[in-house]
């Protein structure tokens, strides 16, 4: 089963292995969930061998299940394993690139059947939600979309708008990044660069991407955001999940030599919180670290 993260494969996985015991009690399941931290200790195909063999009883049916298997290294190897020894019924999820790309066929040679799994349709989510069919809960659904897990949030922007980003963050930096290994930051930048640029263009007034250097100082600035009465905001893209004091001394050398230009100064990085690293001589408040998922949404 392929599909973006939070789409509901897990709790099709776990359907599945309840209408199995209800067919055979004597099945034994092997459920293995790489999301869990009890699996991290399963890095490589060698792992997950040595796992699926300890676990496998002999002379009943084996009922292999792996929930988001893209994070085991060459899984595609202990599967063809398994899979040519015919000794398991195999059912995987997975959400990233690898696996909806289609990669998944040249490697398991169509020795598997693909099920896809999407959001809930409209009128699933009429459903879900126990709601009636009317334009404003139509227009629920093309805001908030259809997750699943949504069904467990009050339907606010506040609270769904924050969970749709982390579902985010996880997609771009779990699914994309760490897939592709990417380090560039320039990268990121660019990234951040485009979304700027794409808010800027639905601003009343001519916003402007500038970059600032202090060649004297060796100070720098990723992208400036010139307003045309001449304010400034100003944006480091880190690609690092922490930031602290040592991230900001760009923003700090121009808002120090600009006071009268400096409007804001924002870190841009792969974290989940709003960080407050203003110092005592800058206004309060002047200058956070902002979490990259928060540029979308």
């Amino acid at each position: 089963m392929v599909g973006q993260r939070r789409v509901g494969k897990s709790s099709l996985l776990f359907q599945l292995m309840d209408m199995i015991k209800a067919k055979d009690a004597k099945a034994n399941i092997i459920y293995i969930n790489k999301e869990l931290f009890e699996f991290d200790y399963l890095k490589n195909h060698k792992d997950l061998m040595t796992e699926v063999i300890k676990r496998t009883t002999e002379g009943v049916k084996n009922y292999l299940f792996i929930d988001e298997i893209q994070d085991i290294e060459n899984f595609e190897k202990a599967l063809r394993s398994l899979n040519a020894k015919a000794t398991h019924d195999i059912y995987i999820t997975g959400s990233n690139a690898f696996l909806l790309s289609g990669e998944l066929a040249t490697y398991l040679s169509g020795r598997y059947i693909e099920f896809k799994v999407y959001g809930l349709s409209y009128q699933e989510f009429l459903i879900f939600h126990n709601k009636a069919d009317s334009s404003p809960v139509f227009y629920q659904y093309l805001k908030y979309g259809g997750l699943p897990y949504l069904i467990n949030l009050e339907l606010n922007d506040e609270l769904v708008f924050e969970y749709l980003k982390n579902i985010y963050a996880a997609i771009l930096f779990k699914d994309v990044v760490a897939r592709h290994r990417i380090r560039n930051v320039h990268l990121l930048e660019n990234l951040v660069a485009v979304l700027l640029a794409a808010t800027a263009e639905w601003s009343r007034n001519q916003i402007v991407l500038r970059h600032w250097r202090d060649d004297r100082a060796k100070r720098e600035v990723d992208l400036l955001l010139m307003h045309p009465d001449g304010r400034a905001v100003a944006v480091e893209v880190k690609s690092s999940s922490s930031v602290g004091p040592d991230d900001t001394p760009g923003l700090l050398s121009f808002a120090r030599a600009h006071p009268d230009n400096f409007a804001a100064g924002y870190v841009v990085y792969q974290g989940r919180r709003v960080v407050d690293l203003t110092p005592p001589d800058l206004p309060t408040g002047s200058v956070l670290a902002l979490p990259l998922a928060m540029l979308v949404g």
